[in-house]
C-alpha cells in the first residue's frame, strides 16, 4: 500500500490515534495503528487499547491500494517535525511503514496487518444526537475526579446519566468521584433521539480511557455528535468517525446520599484572591497537601506546615453565615473544585469536620463540588 497524504490530515490522525495505541511495548499489537485504502481518495484508520477502539476516514491521494501498519508510540511527534506540506507513506516488504516528507525520511515499526484485531463494526442503532461541545464541557468539569485505583472499577470513569427535557432537550447529568471529592455537572441541551418509541433514558460509565480521548477525537469533526450503546461499549460518531469505549459494568455510588442539606457555616470568597492565597500557604504544606482552613468572624485564615519546610499563615476576608468552624483540606482537591467555576464569587457550605463541604455558585445552578475535610 502507498499514498500521499496533506501534512494537516497527517498530523491529525497522529493527533486522533496517537495515544490510543498501546505504549508499553512495541512488540503488542495493539502499539500499531491499522491502515487500509477506502477508495482513490481515503482510506480508513484504526487503533485500539481494547477499552477505547477509534476509526475514522481521512483523505489521501492512493497510489496503490492495499492494507498496512505503522507503530503508534512516535506517530505524532514524527507529524509535528515535518516542514514539508505533502507527507508520503508507503508499506515495505518486512511491513515496516516508511514516511517521507521532502527531505525527510522515516522508516517505522509495523506488522503484517492481518494479524490486527478483527475491526469491531458497530451496528447502526438508536441513538442520542447534541453538540459536541456540552459533553466535552461535562468531562472536563467531572474527570479530575475520577478514581485511578483499579479496586474500584465503578469509580474509574465518569457516570453519564441521559433523560428526556421535554420537547427538543436532552438533560445530561455527569459525575465523577474518588471517594475523596466529587464534581457533578447537569446540562440540558438541545438535541434529539433517533430511535424507535419515545426516549426512556440511559445510564452508563464511561470508562476513563474514553472520557480522556473524547477531545482528540471530536476536534475538526461536525458540529453535532451521535451517542449509541450496544453489547457494554459506548459508540461517539461523527461524521465517517467513530470512537467506541468499553462501559463499566458497575453500579455507580449513590451519590445522591452524600450531598449534604443542612449547614452549620456558610462562606463566600472572590475565587481569583482565594486562590492566590491558598497557592502561597501550599508551599509549605506536608506531602499529604494539608492545609488548616480557620473561619471565624469574616475572617479565613489559612495555615500549612512542614518539619523539613517550616510554616506559612495567610488570610482572606469572607462573607462568613453561622458558627466558626475549623478543619483541614486537601489544597489540591480545593483548587480542582474551584477551576469548575466561571464566576467569581463561589459559597463553601459546611455542615461539621466529617461531612463533605458543598461549594457552589448562585448562577451555575448545574454544578456541585464536594470535598471531604481530612484528618490533622
Amino acid at each position: 500500500m502507498e499514498f500521499k497524504i496533506a501534512k494537516n490530515d497527517f498530523l491529525n490522525l497522529a493527533n486522533k490515534v496517537h495515544s490510543i495505541a498501546e505504549k508499553r511495548t512495541s512488540q503488542n499489537v495493539a502499539s500499531n495503528i491499522f491502515i487500509e485504502s477506502v477508495d482513490s481518495n481515503s482510506f480508513r484508520a484504526v487503533a485500539t487499547d481494547y477499552d477505547v477502539e477509534f476509526s475514522g476516514i481521512f483523505p489521501a491521494e492512493i497510489g496503490e491500494q492495499g492494507k498496512m501498519t505503522m507503530n503508534g508510540q512516535n506517530l505524532y511527534e514524527i507529524a509535528k517535525s515535518l516542514t514539508s506540506d505533502i507527507v508520503g507513506v508507503k508499506r515495505l516488504e518486512n511491513d515496516w511503514a516508511e514516511i517521507t516528507a521532502g527531505q525527510t525520511d522515516f522508516k517505522v515499526l509495523g506488522i503484517d496487518p492481518e494479524i490486527f484485531p478483527e475491526l469491531t463494526v458497530p451496528e447502526k442503532s438508536d441513538q442520542i444526537v447534541i453538540k459536541k461541545e456540552v459533553l466535552k464541557g461535562i468531562f472536563e468539569k467531572t474527570s479530575f475526579a475520577m478514581s485511578n485505583e483499579e479496586t474500584r472499577p465503578n469509580l474509574n470513569g465518569v457516570f453519564l446519566s441521559f433523560s428526556s427535557a421535554g420537547k427538543g432537550g436532552i438533560r445530561i447529568t455527569g459525575v465523577a468521584t474518588d471517594g475523596y471529592r466529587l464534581s457533578q455537572v447537569e446540562a440540558e441541551a438541545e438535541g434529539k433521539y433517533n430511535g424507535q418509541g419515545s426516549f426512556k433514558g440511559v445510564e452508563v460509565i464511561i470508562h476513563r480511557r474514553g472520557v480522556s480521548e473524547f477531545s482528540k477525537f471530536i476536534e475538526g469533526e461536525e458540529e453535532h455528535v451521535g451517542i449509541s450503546f450496544q453489547h457494554n461499549k459506548t459508540i461517539f460518531r461523527c461524521g465517517t468517525s467513530y470512537l467506541m469505549v468499553r462501559q463499566i459494568d458497575e453500579l455507580f455510588p449513590d451519590y445522591k446520599r452524600i450531598i449534604p442539606e443542612s449547614f452549620k457555616t456558610k462562606f463566600a470568597v472572590d475565587k481569583g484572591p482565594f486562590a492566590d492565597v491558598l497557592r502561597r500557604v501550599v508551599i509549605t504544606a506536608p506531602p499529604n497537601g494539608l492545609v488548616r482552613f480557620e473561619i471565624k468572624k469574616g475572617l479565613l485564615k489559612l495555615h500549612t506546615e512542614d518539619a523539613n519546610l517550616g510554616e506559612s499563615n495567610d488570610e482572606i476576608l469572607v462573607e462568613q453565615e453561622g458558627d466558626n468552624i475549623e478543619l483541614f483540606y486537601n489544597f489540591k482537591y480545593v483548587l480542582d473544585a474551584l477551576g469548575v467555576f466561571a464566576k467569581d464569587q463561589v459559597k463553601f457550605k459546611i455542615k461539621d469536620q466529617t461531612s463533605a463541604t458543598l461549594l457552589e455558585v448562585a448562577d451555575e445552578k448545574g454544578i456541585i463540588e464536594l470535598v471531604m475535610p481530612m484528618r490533622a
